[in-house]
């Protein structure tokens, strides 16, 4: 058989895991939006994040000793960059929920689709075909008409998201650029580490310290630190870097689609028909993302 074939069927194959891996933790991203929101019932914010990914940093080592604990100066100030960013994120997004509804925080988080291949290009100068950006208009559209502001404008919580949005963006770009199978372990926890040192640390500027332990408030910790966090965050350190970062961006497009479902089967938010158009151009910048993938990075 020619060997040439063989190549180009791993190839394949590592772009499909990358993509079916992808989606699947994109799921269980949306997944957490009414979990941390009914969470912080019991919890402040900042408080939710630092025990969060404390228990995501503690636990992932112990699942991929000792590889997480080869640490190099490089490494560690990669991590510290791409924790900085995360903790950005999830502080961000955990603010405003306590501000909007957890559908459009989604939503307005899946904003950062079109943010990403655009800070990919202002700071690497990456090139992004027609066909990538086309599938990124595609999933800008689905995410502008389900985020429409109400009559009354963009509430507090919509604008903690669109910063949340940003940071996941250039995290996203910088997770592109320096993630690979050698180091995917360090860095995620790294930026678990980070992110729980960080929101301890900006604990002192919340209004309202807050913390009344329930068996909700243990669940929504342990399922967002474990799966969300840590086999997330690994997943996509991974897999992420088979890809390109335009069709990335697009697959983590169907987290607001996700979130909007958990917020009506959790919270009994029912979606606006509106929303069913947005998730149908997002889907179709899915598939043209998948379809149109090329060959820019070389599976290890």
């Amino acid at each position: 058989m020619d060997v040439a074939c063989l190549g180009d069927f791993r190839y394949l194959s590592d772009v499909t895991a990358a993509y079916l891996a992808l989606i699947a933790l994109t799921c269980i991203w949306g997944l957490t939006f009414p979990v941390v929101q009914d969470s912080l019932e019991f919890a402040s914010p900042l408080v939710f994040v630092s025990l969060r990914f404390l228990i995501a940093a503690v636990v992932f080592p112990l699942l991929v000793w000792p590889r997480a604990h080869k640490l190099n100066r490089e490494l560690v100030l990669k991590g510290l960059w791409l924790g900085v960013l995360l903790c950005g994120g999830y502080a961000f997004q955990t603010i405003g929920l306590e501000h909007t509804t957890s559908a459009r925080s989604a939503f307005i988080t899946g904003t950062f689709v079109p943010l990403t291949p655009l800070f990919a290009w202002m700071l690497f100068r990456t090139k992004i075909s027609f066909r990538m950006w086309l599938a990124v208009l595609l999933a800008f559209a689905g995410i502008t008409i389900m985020s429409q502001p109400d009559a009354g404008g963009l509430r507090l919580g919509d604008y903690f998201a669109l910063l949340c949005a940003i940071c996941f963006a250039l995290q996203v770009v910088f997770i592109g650029r320096w993630a690979n199978r050698e180091n995917e372990c360090q860095l995620t926890w790294l930026q678990l580490g980070v992110t729980s040192v960080m929101a301890a640390l900006l604990l002192p500027t919340e209004s309202v310290i807050r913390l009344e332990w329930s068996g909700y408030l243990v669940f929504g910790l342990v399922f967002t630190a474990i799966f969300a966090s840590a086999l997330a965050i690994w997943g996509q350190l991974r897999f992420q870097p088979k890809i390109s970062v335009a069709a990335a961006a697009v697959i983590f497009s169907l987290e607001p689609i996700t979130a909007g479902l958990a917020a009506w089967l959790m919270q009994n938010h029912i979606p606006p028909m509106i929303t069913l158009y947005g998730a149908s151009c997002i889907v179709a910048g899915m598939v043209v993302s998948a379809t149109g993938q090329q060959r820019e990075i070389i599976p290890t």
